[in-house]
């Protein structure tokens, strides 16, 4: 049942943002997060595209994430990346 309604209710990629991260981070599982420039549509196309055709089967085990890469440019800057160089970026967070 709790697999049904992930499926049907839950996108399998979503975007994160500050004010929503720390409820990604209580569901537990890890982050694939695809740091873009969100004026790049055809990233967020190619991303959703290669999550849902790679990993639709492991949706219960991570969490495909997007995130706007000028909002998340400072924990970027922490990583030795910046957007001008960096972005796209992907980022596997356990």
């Amino acid at each position: 049942m709790k697999h049904w309604i992930t499926d049907k209710c839950i996108p399998l990629v979503r975007e994160v943002t500050f004010q929503n991260v720390e409820g990604l981070t209580e569901e537990g599982l890890p982050f694939l997060i695809f740091f873009r420039d969100p004026a790049r549509k055809d990233h967020d196309k190619l991303f959703i595209d290669a999550v849902t055709r790679e990993l639709s089967a492991e949706r219960l085990t991570i969490n495909p994430l997007l995130a706007d890469g000028h909002v998340f440019a400072h924990p970027l800057h922490h990583l030795g990346k910046t957007f001008e160089v960096s972005i796209p970026q992907l980022l596997l967070r356990y």
